[in-house]
């Protein structure tokens, strides 16, 4: 009997997307030949022979760890076709076998190495799949850091009857292995890092195909005389699937990059991506199964067997389980922070001289009254600094910084609750329009005040009857010598009591088709007879304003762009909306990073025992989090290269707001009724922020543009009929 000491060794690539575009190709091509749909609605693996024959010619069985994107994406795109060869097993295999006298067979594909679980016991190896094309199994035992390679042996084979398409097989262990492995600790560990990764993008290709499936239904299937699509039940069902597919996704993706680089959180990033990608994977396929009715019960129907792959890949995950991949542990026990994204060298550089301000200049218990807008001091050491238009160009006082390098600033200043963002809303939303579309007097007169700090503007948009519907907006406007007489009303205004001008949005062609087409923008100085302003007090504290205007003269020079070119105005503010949804997640983040430190002080009282609902909540909120501010460095990506932005900005949008809601509650149920005391009071858990939250969390979902009215959009980009 051989025996080989096994250590795990990774070798960082990158892999460029045409490549991957390539290889998806490539995979669909091998299965449309060689798997066709017959094949995917039965129990026989029969011809599975022939695609694993040229899984193995085309290289399928030698991805590992330094090729971790390409592995995944083949999984996923196996997954989508419930095809069950072993490249999974191949890549764990190619790791612990490599300099074995087994390694040559493994590539050449004379042997096929299925991966194993060890039962209690250790006298079975469970849950191996595919049997029929295995000439070995590699065992993986739950203690004692070894591996052991059995020859299959048909008269030491159990099929056992699963949930899984073709069964699992059960390997009487007593015969002996042919070669024992001693692996260390960490290797161990990586390689059920692999396999759990590898079966949750698997289960996630098949949950992508149930919803794909879901959703032709969803087009054509008519009930009550109309396509079902148009319900928003199961429009809305679907476009909850596509967040759950789409964060799966990035974060798998964002895993295999680490994994590659061999980035010292990959463990960490790993675990979230597979966390996240179990939990989602079974609600996608169940959704999918509810929209497609009694015809995806049926095992004629390909969802039915997408079910069983969606099942069996995420309950193997579990023979798998390793306290050294447990998110939990890391983020508690172990003090892991929650892992960074890299925004780019500028941007790193910058998020550093940020850091070093802060750190000099604000206190992290300092606060100020709900009513103040900005920190003077603050203010002053920005403007000094350009910071407080670092977007701008140069010409007018900017540093020409990078949408990277202001998501960067916008994440700091709301990680740390620094209150200066009102002065960013007129510098970046505001004067960025003004540089594009204002005229040379606005520019003059307008962007030195708003680069100063001196000059603040509020948002006049929402209506009582166009509040995320903005283009059915009624304020109006009509054209009179030398300007405009301006009638209407303006609700859910943020600081409109302590702003100098209103950026008004009104409709000024009441006739115009689309109603967009008929909309322009203003600036009002808020002194302006004939206006009158009411107070109103948000559940979170802030002051918002009414605006009632009646029969208001507004100059021809205060119009912003063209009459009736109001929403291409309105759309400026595209990136910067990006950017502060960035800033958004960084405020959630920074009190999840409370939450664990509190979790990390007190773990027994806390935290709970491994499994338990604290840890499993703390381990989603941090996994959504991630991939939330993933979707915003896409939307920034895709901004900047022209590519469409409103997918990514309305999966972050859900996304983040149901997070907030979600990790305000999951804190307040962790920490007890002292986390609901405000800040300030007497025994007030984490300074009251989690009280705060609570508050302000439900305008993460309303404001913005509502989350069922992202849903709506996401549906209508799934083709699904309105």
């Amino acid at each position: 009997m051989d025996m080989a000491v096994i250590t795990w060794n990774t070798y960082p690539v990158t892999v460029a997307a045409s490549e991957l575009t390539d290889l998806r190709s490539a995979v669909r091509g091998v299965l449309e030949r060689y798997w066709p749909t017959e094949s995917r609605l039965g129990r026989d693996p029969a011809p599975l022979t022939a695609v694993w024959e040229q899984a193995v010619s085309l290289g399928w069985a030698e991805l590992g760890e330094e090729s971790a994107t390409a592995l995944l994406t083949v999984l996923e795109e196996l997954g989508q076709a419930n095809c069950g060869i072993p490249v999974l097993d191949a890549a764990v295999a190619h790791a612990l076998l490599a300099g074995t006298s087994l390694s040559r067979l493994l590539a050449s594909g004379e042997a096929t190495v299925l991966i194993g679980a060890a039962t209690a016991s250790g006298r079975a190896a469970a849950f191996l799949e595919p049997v029929d094309l295995a000439t070995h199994a590699l065992v993986l035992f739950p203690a004692g850091g070894q591996a052991a390679l059995y020859t299959m042996d048909a008269d030491a084979t159990e099929i056992t009857q699963s949930i899984a398409p073709y069964g699992w097989a059960a390997l009487d262990l007593s015969l002996g292995p042919a070669l024992t492995l001693a692996l260390d600790a960490e290797t161990l560990s990586r390689a059920r890092m692999l396999l759990r990764l590898g079966y949750a993008a698997r289960a996630t290709g098949a949950a992508r195909e149930a919803h794909k499936l879901a959703l032709e239904h969803a087009r054509t299937r008519e009930q009550f005389g109309q396509p079902i699509g148009r319900f928003q039940a199961v429009s809305h069902r679907a476009a909850t699937g596509f967040v759950d597919l789409e964060c799966s996704r990035a974060l798998l993706e964002d895993a295999a990059r680490a994994i590659e680089a061999d980035a010292g959180e990959a463990s960490l990033v790993a675990a979230l991506a597979t966390e996240h990608a179990l939990a989602a994977a079974p609600r996608v396929v169940l959704g999918a199964l509810h929209t497609l009715g009694g015809m995806g019960f049926h095992e004629e129907h390909s969802a039915a067997w997408l079910f069983r792959r969606v099942h069996a890949d995420v309950s193997r995950t579990g023979a798998y389980a390793d306290p050294a991949l447990d998110a939990s542990r890391m983020l508690i026990e172990s003090g892991m922070g929650q892992p960074d994204i890299d925004l780019g060298e500028r941007a790193n550089a910058f998020r550093v001289e940020i850091s070093a301000l802060f750190d000099e200049n604000w206190s992290g218990g300092k606060t100020l009254g709900e009513d103040a807008q900005f920190d003077p001091v603050l203010r002053e050491k920005l403007v000094e600094r350009g910071w407080l238009v670092a977007g701008w160009p140069k010409e007018w006082g900017g540093q020409d910084r990078t949408p990277e390098e202001m998501l960067a600033l916008n994440e700091e200043i709301r990680y740390r609750g620094i209150p200066v963002r009102r002065l960013f809303t007129t510098a970046n939303i505001v004067g960025g329009s003004i540089m594009r579309h204002g005229t040379q007097e606005q520019k003059d007169r307008f962007l030195p005040a708003i680069r100063n700090g001196e000059a603040l503007f509020c948002l006049g948009y929402s209506e009582p009857g166009a509040g995320s519907d903005l283009a059915s907006l009624r304020t109006s406007a009509r054209k009179t010598d030398g300007g405009w007489i301006v009638n209407g009303q303006k609700i859910f205004t943020t600081w409109g009591h302590r702003s100098q001008y209103h950026w008004l949005a009104v409709r000024t062609d009441p006739e115009a088709r689309p109603p967009h087409a008929g909309i322009s923008v203003f600036i009002v100085p808020l002194d302006s007879e004939g206006i009158t302003i009411q107070e109103n007090h948000a559940l979170n504290g802030e002051t918002t304003t009414t605006t009632y205007y009646d029969e208001v003269f507004v100059a021809d020079d205060a119009v912003v762009g063209e009459i009736n070119g109001g929403w291409k105005v309105i759309g400026t503010a595209l990136s910067v909306e990006r950017i502060a949804m960035g800033g958004n997640v960084a405020e959630l983040r920074s009190i999840l990073d409370a939450l664990l430190g509190a979790m990390r002080a007190d773990p027994a009282n806390l935290a709970g025992s491994p499994g338990s609902w604290q840890r499993r909540e703390i381990v989603d909120l941090t996994a959504w989090l991630r991939a939330v501010r993933l979707f915003v460095v896409a939307g920034l990506n895709a901004l900047a290269a022209g590519a469409p932005t409103r997918l990514p900005a309305a999966i972050a949008k859900i996304a983040g707001g149901e997070t907030a809601e979600r990790l305000s509650d999951t804190a307040m149920r962790i920490l007890g009724p002292a986390s609901m005391l405000k800040a300030g009071s007497t025994g007030a858990l984490l300074d009251g922020e989690v009280e705060r939250m609570l508050r302000l969390a439900p305008m993460y979902v309303i404001g913005g543009g509502t989350n069922d009215i992202q849903r709506n959009l996401i549906a209508r980009e799934l083709g699904l009929p309105r």
